[in-house]
């Protein structure tokens, strides 16, 4: 809204006369005045010691007031839109405005009040008790937050208290073993911490965002009550959680050196300090299972099954749990889709959501029929009536309803932290499941314990130990790491793809100078002593992965025509610049593509020779692409695994390829890139010593 003119001291004949108004505004005073009667409108405001221009009438027609002294106020209109209160609880909605918003906020700061927002109801929460205090500190924009009318309206709720935020925190209620207590997890909420701490009993797990309670069941529902959260808001799990004890160090040097000081930074795979107790649910212990080798000769021609598939169906069927960590281009897929088939059990698939269509698609090709699936999103209403389900992570905590009997993660590696809210929810999906099926090519990104996490989710007789007890058994040398792999060989199986099955790829990583310009720009980043070093980290990178694109542009250009190239890159002003250039040659996928965006994408590299060259991010196109079109595949960066790095080649290092792949890597001399290249080299030595597979 315009700023105000300054007023004339004498009162004004007019109220169009006292500030310089939009044409709306002005039309509103007018049918104010015409409503009122100007001389009442004038009368009421000097009663008040007020200007002409009423506040009382201006809020209520959502102008700004004027104020004693003739300053008017900077918010234009009243603030309150409604009020809902469950007896406790008041819910005040009020019009969006960023400056109404900054003063509310504000206040709840000043009255030591959380900033608490109920997205469901679109209200701001806050006790009901806190009102008064709340409008005491809102006083300087009494004429946005106007008292009077906030009470009336409060009170009018508090008289017709209902519900609103205890149905929508999805509080749930887990068992601690041997009857040690209760778990409860819930979305914040002021009223229930409130309520909890008043019972002496409770004790915060922030890694997994759960209350541990020291009482019964029946007792804790009836401390929700107090909080007017009831009975038929509160869900009973029958899931027996346990506390893990996730801390300590792997002894995992993941540090680069940025900057001429002693300063370094650790990689993100680096643990954060605070609290490492994980809540877990208790997967059921791998056992033996038969096997009918008839379903399998069976399932092998039915399925156009490569022998290597067919060792992979029965491996997966000989127990209740396997890891399946084929290289990547192998059918893993297939394998596990196959296993679910001659198991013949309704079966949950968790993935990233870049392929869940890739999974249906895959399903529906080995004869289920498309009506016996379903692909679950955020908006889908699971259908219990179906065979298959195919959800991504993120969605996982809405699933435990369904009656699958079979499990499937496609990219276990996604769930190598126990603190993260989807491997949580993992566990809670495995208790109930009879077999479980994990899928990764990358079961190793950065440490050793990250297997831990996945031998503990499969029910494997390693995954019971505690933690550090895995670490100091397993961890550390490489006659521990070979031990390891000695032990969990029933367990997992690795393929490597051979020249039988894939031509093979060849790296060369070739080395690329900084020219005048770009050297002291990144001599400058490096002596900058005012950067934190993981921003200084990040902006190094930065820098190398431009000052790359000139040579990778000349490569591209001087590759045949009927060649065709892959490249990625981690930025996206990076993907912008390679696009720019490349023009309709070009096609990108950076993650903000629709599913449907993505696929054509990937379809007009395999398919059409004007499409040469496929742009990505590791992140985006890292997984979940066949570009089997491309002979060369060109790192405009350096990931921070060398798992990363790998499932960015096998994109075009897959069943289908008929050339050897070329990957080059640019390396810039004298840079933090050299220092990646042996931080990559110390970490895929530990994932050799431990998934150690044969060729295919």
């Amino acid at each position: 809204m315009s700023e105000a003119t300054s007023m004339q001291p004498a009162a004004p004949s007019t109220l169009a006369d006292v500030l310089v108004m939009t044409d709306g505004d002005r039309r509103r005073v007018a049918a104010m005045i015409d409503d009122l009667g100007e001389d009442a409108v004038r009368a009421a405001a000097r009663a008040r010691g007020e200007r002409p221009y009423p506040s009382a009438v201006a809020r209520a027609l959502g102008l700004a007031a004027v104020r004693p002294g003739g300053a008017r106020d900077a918010a234009s209109g009243v603030a309150w839109l409604a009020f809902i209160s469950d007896g406790l609880r008041l819910g005040v909605r009020m019009k969006y405005d960023p400056e109404h918003t900054q003063w509310w906020k504000q206040a709840l700061d000043d009255c030591g009040l959380p900033r608490a927002f109920h997205r469901e109801s679109k209200s701001w929460v806050i006790p009901s008790p806190a009102l008064d205090r709340m409008l005491d500190a809102l006083g300087d924009h009494a004429a946005v937050f106007p008292a009077d009318m906030a009470r009336e309206h409060a009170a009018q709720a508090l008289g017709s208290a209902q519900p609103f935020i205890a149905p929508t925190l999805g509080v749930r209620l887990s068992r601690l073993p041997q009857g040690s207590g209760v778990v409860l997890e819930s979305a914040y909420d002021a009223e229930l911490v409130r309520v909890i701490r008043q019972t002496g009993a409770g004790s915060w797990v922030s890694a997994s965002k759960a209350w541990v309670l020291d009482l019964s069941v029946q007792r804790v529902l009836e401390v929700l009550e107090e909080a007017m959260i009831f009975r038929d808001m509160v869900a009973l799990s029958e899931d027996l959680l346990e506390f893990v004890d996730v801390a300590g160090d792997d002894g995992v040097e993941s540090f680069v050196h940025v900057g001429p000081s002693a300063e370094i930074v650790p990689g993100p795979d680096a643990q954060a300090g605070g609290d490492h107790g994980a809540l877990l649910a208790v997967p059921p212990a791998m056992r033996a299972q038969a096997v009918s080798e008839s379903a399998i000769r069976a399932a092998a021609v039915e399925h156009a099954l490569l022998p290597h598939q067919v060792d992979g169906v029965r491996h997966c069927l000989k127990y209740s749990s396997a890891l399946l960590a084929d290289d990547m281009g192998l059918g893993k897929t297939r394998q596990a889709i196959v296993v679910c088939i001659i198991d013949g059990s309704a079966t949950l698939i968790l993935c990233p959501a870049t392929l869940k269509a890739n999974w249906r698609d895959e399903i529906v090709a080995r004869g289920i029929p498309a009506e016996d699936v379903q692909v679950l999103g955020d908006g889908a209403r699971v259908d219990p009536a179906r065979r298959w389900w195919i959800a991504n992570f993120e969605i996982a905590e809405r699933l435990a309803g369904l009656p699958y009997v079979n499990m499937v993660v496609d990219e276990a590696h996604y769930l190598k932290e126990p603190t993260a809210q989807r491997t949580r929810e993992a566990f809670r999906l495995s208790a109930k499941a009879k077999r479980v099926l994990l899928l990764t090519a990358t079961p190793i990104l950065n440490r050793e314990a990250e297997l831990w996490t996945l031998l503990r989710l499969g029910g494997h007789e390693l995954g019971r130990l505690e933690l550090n007890e895995f670490r100091e058994l397993y961890t550390g040398s490489a006659e521990a790491r070979h031990e390891l792999s000695g032990r969990i060989g029933e367990w997992m199986l690795r393929r490597m793809k051979t020249s039988e099955v894939v031509p093979g790829k060849m790296r060369f990583e070739p080395k690329v100078s900084l020219d005048d310009a770009a050297r002291r720009d990144y001599r400058a980043l490096w002596n900058d002593g005012d950067l934190t070093p993981l921003d200084k980290l990040g902006r190094l990178r930065h820098a190398l992965e431009r000052a790359k694109v000139p040579f990778i542009l000349d490569a591209l250009r001087g590759l045949q025509q009927a060649d065709k190239a892959i490249v990625f890159c981690e930025r996206l002003d990076v993907v912008q610049r390679f696009m720019d250039e490349l023009g309709t040659s070009a096609v990108r996928l950076t993650g903000a593509e629709s599913m449907r965006g993505r696929r054509a994408a990937e379809r007009a590299f395999q398919d059409d020779p004007s499409v040469r060259f496929f742009v990505t991010t590791f992140k985006a196109g890292g997984v979940g692409l066949n570009l089997t079109a491309a002979k060369y595949v060109f790192m405009a960066a350096r990931p921070w695994t060398p798992a990363e790095m790998e499932q960015a080649e096998d994109r075009a290092n897959r069943i289908g390829q008929k050339s050897v792949v070329q990957v080059i890597v640019p390396t810039v001399e004298d840079t933090i890139d050299e220092q990646f290249i042996d931080l990559l080299g110390a970490k895929k030595a530990i994932m050799g010593d431990i998934v150690r597979g044969k060729g295919v």
